[in-house]
């Protein structure tokens, strides 16, 4: 779903009597009054354990007033792409629904990004982060080398980054590049 100007709200019209059983990726790109995705109401779409969406990919590109996200997402790669501001501040709460299962979360060009949320460490098993161009990160997050999961973190341009935390080193794997205030 790209360019949808006027939409502010995923809800039942959007499933369109479907549960999505075969979808693999969703992106919602350049949608600049997307405010809330509802989980649906109409009951054939809910089952017995209640509604949730299995899929390999979701992006979000350019969705800044995104607040809310009501579906539970089981997701292999999250990708957050350019202004997303809401997602970055307390008004977001909803990281709780989405479970990174063994997969990456990818953060490109995020300009308003200036640190993760704390919340952000209930993303499940995630086991890569990669953060390209989010020129106002200023450091990672004391929690990140804390995740039982993660293997690997590539942080590339970030300007503004100065420091990793400790234990971030340890890991798997860690490229960094494009960052001239950080010093490993």
């Amino acid at each position: 779903m790209s360019g949808m100007d006027l939409v502010t709200v995923v809800d039942d019209a959007f499933y369109g009597g479907s549960d999505f059983e075969m979808l693999e990726k969703l992106i919602f790109s350049e949608m600049p009054r997307l405010e809330e995705w509802l989980k649906p109401t109409v009951v054939s779409y809910v089952h017995r354990y209640g509604f949730s969406i299995r899929l390999r990919e979701l992006a979000l590109i350019q969705c800044p007033k995104l607040r809310k996200l009501e579906p539970q997402l089981y997701v292999d790669r999250l990708n957050i792409w350019l202004n997303n501001e809401v997602l970055w501040t307390s008004e977001f709460l909803d990281w709780k629904h989405i479970n990174a299962g063994y997969g990456e979360l990818m953060l490109v060009g995020c300009q308003e990004l200036r640190c993760l949320p704390q919340e952000m460490r209930y993303l499940g098993d995630l086991e890569r982060l990669t953060v390209i161009s989010c020129n106002e990160l200023v450091s990672l997050p004391d929690w990140l080398p804390k995740s039982r999961s993660l293997e690997t973190v590539i942080i590339s341009s970030c300007v503004e980054m100065s420091s990793i935390p400790e234990g971030v080193e340890q890991l798997r794997g860690l490229t960094v590049n494009g960052c001239p205030k950080l010093r490993l």
